[in-house]
């Protein structure tokens, strides 16, 4: 009889630890997504265009553009790229400036037709604003590795490349080098369709807010600018800041003397206070 309780009371034992077991595995299958980088949760892609194609400062050039684009590329990683071919990609750029001063100078030219063309007495403004753009698009630290390594790969091959044969290399080459990135962005643009997916799985897991106002004194009093509306919001009464899975988030709000009728929470502050820090704790998993 005690034997046969016993072995009851087993079985129960293993029967609840086979359902935990499933339940955990169960959990760790359908877990959060990873972000593809260490990147803000808010960062968006470019655009696409009706096409599908990402909108990225290398669209729809013409073959001077082309060959110039592809000179601010490698550019761009002879002065970001580093580790043990950092020599040989610089080397390798200055090689190719050398030797396809011909080629680059046509290019020079061509791209300022463009401009000015498409934009007249503005030209110069125009082209510097576009320079800028293309020169923040190759230094991108989010796909920094495989930029840098194509960049190398195309340095080696401009060595062995004939001026008459330079635009043509700069047409096929210039895309291997922005693959890179938009690769990151698919990449990017998957993660936060997943994201979503499980956060429609999982909607008690959405971060909650709970919201709090930390009185502090300030030298100087601004505007008010303490929202006129607090939302109320789902939390637990008592927030431990230092447990995983919270954030704190800390807003310096100037409040005018007296400061204005607002709804807030009881802890509002006084009519005395000349600046408060609005403090906002996020609870749960975070995107």
């Amino acid at each position: 009889m005690v034997r046969g309780l016993r072995m009851e009371r087993m079985s129960r034992a293993s029967l609840l630890f086979l359902m935990w077991a499933g339940a955990a595995h169960a959990q760790e299958a359908d877990r959060m997504p990873d972000a593809p980088a260490r990147v803000a949760a808010s960062y968006t892609p470019p655009p696409r265009d009706a096409a599908g194609r990402y909108v990225t400062p290398n669209r729809d050039l013409t073959p001077a553009e082309t060959s110039w684009h592809l000179r601010a590329a490698l550019n761009v990683a002879a002065l970001r790229c580093r580790g043990a071919d950092e020599a040989e990609r610089v080397a390798g750029y200055n090689a190719m400036l050398a030797a396809a001063r011909g080629p680059l100078a046509e290019a020079a030219a061509g791209t300022e037709a463009v401009y000015r063309a498409r934009h007249g007495a503005r030209w110069q403004a125009a082209s510097d604003d576009a320079m800028t753009r293309l020169y923040n698009f190759f230094a991108q630290p989010e796909a920094a590795g495989a930029f840098c390594a194509a960049a190398l790969t195309a340095t080696r091959e401009a060595a062995a490349v004939e001026p008459s044969d330079f635009h043509a290399f700069a047409q096929r080459t210039l895309a291997r080098l922005e693959t890179p990135f938009l690769d990151f962005y698919a990449s990017w643009d998957r993660y936060r369709a997943s994201l979503t997916a499980w956060q429609g799985r999982h909607p008690a897991a959405t971060p909650a807010v709970a919201v709090t106002f930390a009185a502090a004194t300030s030298a100087s009093a601004g505007p008010a600018m303490v929202p006129a509306v607090v939302p109320a919001v789902a939390a637990p009464a008592a927030l431990p800041v230092d447990e995983p899975g919270y954030v704190t988030v800390m807003v310096p709000v100037r409040v005018a003397v007296p400061p204005p009728a607002v709804v807030a929470p009881p802890a509002t502050p006084s009519p005395a206070t000349l600046a408060a820090v609005q403090v906002a704790r996020f609870v749960g998993p975070l995107p």
